[in-house]
C-alpha cells in the first residue's frame, strides 16, 4: 500500500526498499543510508526518533503433525521439540528470549531463520513450532496448515515503531513518513496464505 500510494503520488520518486532484522534496520538508519524504518522496539541510539505504529500480538504456533492434539505450550514440549526463530538482533526473538527467560523455560533445540515466510514453512512440515503475528495466524488456522497455541502466560505485545534520524527535516521524507503512518496495517493477512490468483489480481 505504501509503494502504491508513493508512485501515485510521486512517479517520478524511485524507492529502494530493504527487509532486514530490526538492529540491522536501526543501524541502517543511523547510518544515514536509509530515511526511516519500521522496527519493533524504542531505539537506543540517541540519534533516532521514533513513533508508535501500533502493538502486535504473536503466538506460538505447530503443524498438526507435529503437535498433534495438543493446544497448550509447555515446558516439557520446549524441551522436546525445536524452535524456530528469527536471527538474535529480530524484535520478536527478543520478545520471545526475555519471555523464556522471565518464565524459567529452557529450550533444548533453537534453528535460526532471516525470514518468516521461510519459518513458516519450515513449521508447516513439521520441522519445530514457531511464533507469528496474529494476522498470520489467523490465515493459516483457515488452511489447517498452523495450528494456534496458547501459553502461560501469554506472550506480551510487541510494539512496532517508524525510526528516523531526529535531524533529518527534509519536507518530502516528512511527507513519506506520514504516508507509512497512514497506510500501515498489521493485521492485514500475508501474501503467503492467498490463492495465487488473488495475490497476482490488479488493485483498482
Amino acid at each position: 500500500d505504501f509503494v502504491a500510494m508513493v508512485r501515485n503520488t510521486y512517479p517520478s520518486l524511485i524507492l529502494d526498499p530493504s527487509v532486514d532484522i530490526g538492529s540491522a534496520l536501526e543501524r541502517r538508519v543511523d547510518n544515514g543510508e536509509f530515511d526511516f524504518a519500521v522496527v519493533a522496539g524504542l531505539s537506543t541510539r540517541s540519534a533516532i526518533a521514533t513513533k508508535l505504529l501500533a502493538d502486535v500480538r504473536f503466538h506460538w504456533a505447530g503443524a498438526p503433525s507435529l503437535i498433534g492434539k495438543q493446544r497448550k505450550l509447555t515446558a516439557q514440549m520446549l524441551r522436546e521439540v525445536a524452535i524456530i526463530t528469527m536471527p538474535q538482533g529480530a524484535g520478536a526473538t527478543r520478545m520471545a528470549d526475555l519471555w523464556l527467560t522471565e518464565n524459567n523455560l529452557e529450550v533444548a533445540r533453537r534453528l535460526t531463520c532471516n525470514s518468516l515466510a521461510a519459518i513458516a514453512g519450515l513449521v508447516i512440515a513439521g520441522v519445530g513450532i514457531g511464533l507469528f503475528p496474529e494476522s498470520w495466524l489467523r490465515e493459516g488456522q483457515g488452511h489447517q496448515s498452523l495450528v494456534r497455541m496458547t501459553s502461560d502466560p501469554p506472550l506480551p505485545p510487541l510494539r512496532y515503531y517508524l525510526h528516523w534520524r531526529r535531524d533529518d527535516t527534509r519536507p518530502l521524507n516528512t511527507r513519506l513518513r506520514a504516508m507509512v503512518e497512514e497506510v500501515a496495517d498489521f493485521s492485514k493477512p500475508n501474501a503467503l496464505w492467498l490463492p495465487a490468483h488473488a495475490a497476482a489480481e490488479p488493485q483498482n
